[in-house]
C-alpha cells in the first residue's frame, strides 16, 4: 500500500489500484454521518452500551438532540433500543454490529 499527499488529503493505494481519500478530521463525511453523530458512534462503540441520559452526559448535548441523535442512529442501522432488565422506564442504547468501514474510490 502506497500513499502520497495533496494538501491535507492522503490518498491510499492499495495493490489493486483502487484510491481512497483521508482528510483529517472529515471520518464523518467518509462514514456519511454527521460528526455529532459519529462522535456518539464512537462513544458507544468503546463503552458498549449505555442509556440514553448516560450519552446525554457524554456528548454534552441535551436530552431532546440527543433522543433525535438516537433515532438516526437506530433508522440508519448503527445502534438499538433495549429495554433496561432493572427500571422498565429506562433504555439502553448498544451499538449494532462492527463500526463501518469504508473503502473504495
Amino acid at each position: 500500500m502506497s500513499q502520497s499527499k495533496t494538501g491535507n488529503a492522503v490518498a491510499t493505494r492499495s495493490g489493486r489500484g483502487s484510491r481512497r481519500w483521508r482528510h483529517p478530521g472529515r471520518g464523518h463525511e467518509a462514514c456519511e454521518l454527521g460528526a455529532t453523530d459519529l462522535y456518539a458512534l464512537t462513544i458507544l462503540h468503546l463503552t458498549e452500551a449505555m442509556t440514553s441520559g448516560e450519552l446525554t452526559a457524554r456528548t454534552g448535548l441535551t436530552t431532546g438532540p440527543t433522543t433525535r441523535l438516537i433515532d438516526r442512529l437506530e433508522q440508519a442501522g448503527h445502534v438499538r433500543r433495549v429495554p433496561a432488565p432493572d427500571d422498565r422506564r429506562k433504555v439502553i442504547v448498544e451499538p449494532v454490529g462492527c463500526p463501518a468501514v469504508r473503502t473504495g474510490p
